[in-house]
């Protein structure tokens, strides 16, 4: 359901909302009575559409945190307390730049469901093994892309949290 990004009247409907922190920039949204994206369909705790949370964070000077929670219909939502089918995935990403174009990229994550079984420790790795290889073929395209730069950027509104991220960074790179 990757279109779904892009999709207007989805994305409308469920905006991003983006705020400025002392220690970087959180995009988050809710998705309300949606199927579980594929990923997650198997690992959560109940059955039909959720009420989902993306929540990711990039905190200074590299730290990246990628939170998805899932509930069942109803039960998610700004402020609402975490119920017992809750399922909750927190990715964490560190990024330390080697040279202007090597970056070195170590990543976990944890749930809070299953701790020790294995099986679900393994599929969710290979997921998140998967998904890290697609960002990286693409993100290496668009660093090329970007290093010989011949038009201007065409911003997407999903992409304001990164921008604004990298702007800040900046920011502080030049004040030292």
């Amino acid at each position: 359901m990757f279109y779904r990004a892009f999709d207007q009247v989805f994305v409308q409907r469920f905006a991003p909302n983006s705020d400025h922190v002392e220690r970087g920039v959180i995009v988050s949204r809710w998705i309300f009575d949606q199927p579980p994206s594929p990923y997650y369909k198997d690992l959560v705790r109940f059955e039909g559409n959720c009420d989902r949370k993306q929540h990711y964070e990039m905190c200074f000077p590299a730290i990246a945190l990628n939170k998805s929670v899932y509930t069942p219909v109803g039960m998610g939502g700004p402020g609402k307390p975490e119920v017992a089918q809750t399922y909750l995935n927190i990715l964490y990403n560190f990024m330390t730049p080697v040279d202007e174009n090597n970056t070195q990229y170590v990543w976990f994550q944890h749930r809070n469901t299953d701790p020790d079984d294995a099986e679900i420790s393994k599929v969710m790795n290979a997921g998140a093994l998967m998904a890290f290889q697609e960002d990286k073929a693409i993100l290496e395209k668009v660093h090329k892309g970007m290093a010989a730069m011949h038009t201007p950027n065409i911003d997407l509104g999903l992409d304001l949290g990164a921008k604004t991220f990298r702007q800040a960074l900046q920011r502080r790179i030049d004040a030292e």
